[in-house]
This record gives C-alpha cells, structure tokens and sequence, in this order.
C-alpha cells in the first residue's frame, strides 16, 4: 500500500469517527428527551385551588421528574400535609427524597410527621438547618444530608445550595427539555440571585420558576424592577405564589398573561405535552442533520474503477491527479489557479488564496470523469 492510499485509508477513519461521534450525541439527547417526564402537584400553600384540599400559610409540592419522586417542603402541619397527600392520590412510599428550602416552620412543619410514615429517605437541608433538625429528632436515624454548595440529586436535579447570609436558603433545579424549572420555598436570599445563580450552575434559559418569592413586603416600583430582571434574565413562565404577596402576583400576571400560572393547594401541572413537542422537534431536526451528514460524507467520496476515494483540503495537487487520474491541470484551470504552481500545494491552502470550495474541485473531478 503506497503513501496515498494510507492518506486515504486514513481520511476515512476520521470521516467515519466524525459521524460516530455526531450520532453519539444525537442519540444521548434524544435519551434526555425521552425520560423527561414532569408533573408538579402543589400539596400546601396559603392559596386555593381546589376547596377540599386543606390550606394553611407554608408551602410544600411534590415533583414526579425523570422517574425520581421529590417532596418539596412541606408546609406548617404534619396533619394537613398528609390530608392533602391522601385527597390526591400521592402515595408516600413512592417518594424518593425530601428537599427542604429553609428551616422556618411553615416549610419544616410537616416533616417529622412525615418522616414518621416514611423514614428510610434522604433529607437534603441547608447545613445551617442541621443540628436544629437533629435536635427535633430526638436522635431518631434518618438520612439527613447538609447541602452546602450545589449538589445533583438525581439525573436532571440539583439544589442550589445554601445560599443568603440571614436566611439561608436552597432551591430546586430541574434541568428538563423545555429549559430549567426552578423551585423556590421563600427566596429569602432574593428571587433574582437564586435565578442567576441557577442559570450559573446549568447554563441554560430558565423555562418556569415557581413557588415563594417573598415580595409581599415589596413596593410596586420594587417589584416593576424585579419584574424587569426576570424578562432580563430570559425567564419564560412563572408561578408565584405563598409569600409573594397580592399586589406582587397581580403584577406578574399583568406581565406576564397566560405565561404566569394561577396557583394554590391542589393545583397539579403537566408538562408531558410540551415535553413530548420539544421531542417531536428534536427528532425532526436531528433526522434533517443525519440526512444532511450522509449527504456530505457522500459528496466527499468520488467512486473510481470501483474504489472510493475521498477527496478533501489536505490532499495536494499531485495526490489528487495521482488518486484520481485527472489531469492537474484540468482542474487547474477550471480553477483559476496558474498550471505553473508547485504540485506539492495542497488545496486546503489554495482555496484561500484563489477563492474556491473543495466541492468544486470535486465537481470537476466528476465532471471530467464523466466527460471520457
């Protein structure tokens, strides 16, 4: 085998692992995709929306995403939490973890009771709130885990860690097909710092955030401002509710029209449909990409007495003729390019010089090709 069949050989292996790799990532994402499943039923809250669920100051939701089930606080009363569990339907045992945003009582309330139902589950906590929980405990075993910085709980869900000086807070991240949820419990540390610290541990634009986000204490022109760094910061839907005041909810929902999402205990959401839309243009567009890279990979192989050879910029003037058969200066001179020029000029370089595409030197390879 001479010199330029290895080059050739070898541009295959890369082509070929080029699209492996394309295809590789293609699939992974399409993999995301299909295990995105989310709901979001709101378990305690100070507003209502349905009258036979029990409601009280506090909040606490529960997130079915990615095949994990996560309590999101748990509002002011162990008694009502569980009432309300049962009215819709939730099925404690299917709970896989327990989130709490911060250690006041109207979020921590119903924990202990319902710890006492299901107690072999971790507990992520603000570390500051650790040895306080402990202490309610009684030195009962339970998996408590302090969260400092932001941890990844599961595939697609992070805590933000602890953040604020007074209060110290986390809030829930999930990282879905439409874009990041996040879910707040009071935002103490400030509802802007926890969306651009979000958007700082995933990059991504922030499709929907709802819960807390403490602004009942909040002026109007205050809040126009906070407003305005929401849209600033690209956030697409919002859900207010809990301790985000009156004035504050109506102001977003003037904002915001049917992107802001009417709370209270009891409301469940589903995001299956859109999930399922982001999926259909995800497949549609990656069919379209693997159409366009068969196309490429085969316009850059020229069939010749039965072998394919692939013709790119790193081959020079004399591999071409020599791999090809076509005259130098045939191609040359369809170029634009003087016959006089050193053979040994590859036409990666060339082309910027002379203001060509390697397709075209590949068309009139054909072309000649064609033509005897």
């Amino acid at each position: 085998i001479n010199q330029y069949e290895r080059k050739v050989v070898f541009m295959k292996k890369i082509i070929l692992i080029a699209v492996v790799l394309i295809m590789t990532n293609y699939n992974n994402l399409l993999s995301q995709q299909n295990e995105s499943s989310l709901s979001i039923t709101i378990l305690f809250d100070n507003y209502i929306y349905k009258s036979y669920i029990k409601a009280g100051w506090g909040f606490s939701c529960l997130v079915k995403f990615n095949g994990n089930t996560i309590l999101f606080d748990t509002g002011n009363s162990g008694e009502s939490l569980l009432y309300n569990m049962k009215k819709l339907d939730v099925n404690i045992q299917d709970i896989d973890a327990v989130v709490i945003s911060h250690s006041h009582y109207d979020h921590t309330g119903g924990l202990l009771a319902f710890l006492k139902e299901k107690s072999d589950i971790p507990v992520y906590v603000p570390s500051s709130f650790e040895p306080e929980l402990q202490k309610k405990l009684k030195g009962r075993k339970i998996n408590i885990i302090p969260v400092k910085k932001p941890i990844k709980i599961f595939k697609y869900v992070y805590t933000t860690g602890e953040l604020g000086d007074r209060i110290k807070e986390e809030s829930l991240i999930l990282d879905t097909g439409l874009g990041l949820v996040v879910i707040t419990g009071c935002a103490h540390p400030g509802i802007v710092k926890i969306l651009k610290k979000s958007k700082e541990i995933i990059d991504k634009d922030i499709y929907l955030v709802l819960g807390g986000f403490h602004l009942r204490d909040k002026s109007s022109s205050e809040i126009k401002k906070i407003i305005s760094e929401f849209r600033k910061i690209g956030v697409l839907k919002v859900g207010p509710t809990h301790c985000t005041g009156d004035l504050a909810i109506r102001m977003f929902r003037e904002e915001y029209g049917e992107n802001c999402i009417s709370l209270g205990v009891g409301r469940i959401l589903k995001f299956d449909e859109e999930l399922k839309k982001v999926k259909t243009q995800l497949n549609t567009k990656t069919e379209k990409e693997k159409r366009n890279l068969k196309s490429e990979n085969e316009e850059r192989i020229i069939k010749i007495n039965g072998k394919n050879i692939v013709i790119t910029g790193s081959l020079t003037i004399r591999e071409v003729e020599k791999l090809t058969g076509v005259p130098a200066r045939y191609i040359l001179r369809k170029l634009g390019i003087p016959e006089n020029i050193s053979k040994n000029m590859n036409y990666g370089r060339l082309r910027k010089v002379y203001n060509f595409q390697i397709q075209d030197v590949r068309r009139y390879i054909r072309e000649y090709l064609k033509s005897k």
